[in-house]
């Protein structure tokens, strides 16, 4: 996916998981931390998990598709290669949400049981994968998305304005 509707597209997907993975993190503790909040966080738990695991999807996708048309700079290689990694952790990050989020509601409805004991060393061991893989997303997220910035908004040449920054400052600079 290049475009949609004539704008770049990865400048506009990116937005899905750099929103969606720091909010799912804080859902995670939440739901760790209040219980009694459980039953409704597990809902939207399942549903951003799928939407973390297709929003990196895309927003790898459609990054690809631009890194034919820009400049390869060691910046947007940085980049990349940084977002080919926060792909895979994102999935992982996506899917673990869901199989919280299922586990919570199917047991909470009693259609599942594991007995007592298994049924909650199972929840203490998505739980805990869970938050790890949130913090190491939320970490993936804010290092991805830094070394796009910096890519965009500044040159290797010395520390000069980039092609981003020099439009800005053309069009606030404008009599």
């Amino acid at each position: 996916m290049d475009t949609i509707t004539g704008l770049p597209a990865h400048p506009l997907l990116v937005h899905l998981p750099v929103i969606a993975i720091p909010l799912a993190a804080v859902l995670v503790i939440l739901f760790t931390v209040i219980p009694s909040w459980r039953g409704m966080l597990s809902y939207l738990m399942t549903g951003m998990g799928a939407v973390i695991a297709v929003g990196v999807v895309l927003a790898a996708s459609s990054g690809e598709s631009m890194e034919e048309t820009v400049d390869k700079t060691p910046l947007v290689h940085t980049h990349a290669e940084l977002g080919d990694q926060l792909q895979t952790i994102g999935i992982i990050f996506g899917l673990s949400l869901v199989a919280l989020g299922l586990y919570s509601i199917l047991t909470a409805r009693e259609i599942i049981s594991l007995g007592d004991q298994r049924t909650q060393s199972l929840l203490v061991a998505l739980l805990g994968i869970t938050l790890v893989a949130g913090a190491v997303a939320t970490v993936w997220d804010i290092r991805t998305g830094h070394s796009g910035a910096k890519a965009v908004w500044t040159e290797e040449r010395g520390g000069e304005e980039g092609e981003a920054a020099a439009l800005v400052a053309y069009i606030v600079e404008r009599p």
